[in-house]
């Protein structure tokens, strides 16, 4: 079985974008705070590309 493909950076931002949104509770945004920061930090430092590719 081979592992799921990861997620292009741009696509996790933008879905962290959403449920940020939709969150309904602080601790929830935090959660997804902390994932868009680890995300941009990836692109920041260059550790990810945009698009996903390597």
């Amino acid at each position: 079985m081979s592992s799921p493909k990861p997620k292009p950076t741009a696509q996790l931002l933008a879905d962290c974008r959403r449920d940020y949104e939709q969150a309904r509770s602080p601790e929830a945004r935090a959660a997804v705070q902390a994932q868009a920061d680890r995300a941009q930090a990836r692109l920041d430092h260059g550790f990810a590309r945009p698009d996903g590719a390597r």
